[in-house]
């Protein structure tokens, strides 16, 4: 009802909130699931002392996500030095935050779009209101003049509520992101300082 009621701005919005929850969801589940494995991982290289260890550690681990992934890149490349072997881990990482930064720019568009679709449909709305206020010629039921304009309204509230979950959920994965990126990278720089101490010896 207060979809129809909208106008064809309000069907727009419903199109804008469908993309949101499922965006929302899928990069939910997907970061979700990656931060899980990469804290699993973490842990687990913790309890690890000697470098020898920690390199057949992450060699053997069939756990996929960005963590183990990019450090496997750079046990590969520790045998040309360990300056190659940084500057993989660091490719590596920015194709993995990459691959989780996945449709994030959607809900970015989206909470930037959705309230301005929403005052565009107000916009018209009131439009239509005065236009119907102009054809009355003075006879203006005050009925009539309240449902249109909160008819209007509707796309208002409609595009500010799915700008605002799109921003929320936009801050909340770009935060997760960047911390898991700071782990990778603080982790990374610890194996490659490991290594350099063994050789030492």
């Amino acid at each position: 009802m207060f979809i129809a009621r909208g106008g064809i701005l309000m069907y727009v919005l419903l199109l804008a909130s469908i993309i949101t929850i499922a965006v929302i969801i899928e990069r939910f589940i997907v970061i979700f699931k990656a931060k899980k494995r990469d804290e699993e991982f973490a842990n687990e290289l913790e309890t690890i002392d000697n470098i020898s260890g920690i390199e057949d550690y992450i060699k053997s681990s069939i756990i996929e996500s960005p963590l183990p992934n990019t450090l496997k890149r750079g046990i590969e490349f520790l045998s040309y030095g360990e300056k190659d072997a940084t500057e993989e881990m660091e490719n590596k990482a920015k194709v993995e935050i990459k691959s989780l930064e996945n449709h994030i720019g959607v809900l970015s568009t989206l909470s930037a779009v959705a309230p301005l679709i929403g005052f565009l449909g107000t916009a018209s709305g009131m439009v239509k209101v005065f236009m119907n206020i102009g054809l009355a010629k003075g006879g203006v039921d005050i009925s009539m003049l309240a449902n249109g304009i909160w008819e209007a309204m509707l796309t208002t509230i409609g595009g500010l509520v799915v700008g605002i979950v799109a921003l929320i959920f936009n801050n909340y994965f770009v935060s997760s992101i960047e911390s898991m990126a700071g782990k990778i990278e603080e982790i990374g720089h610890h194996v490659i300082l490991k290594h350099r101490e063994s050789n030492r010896n």
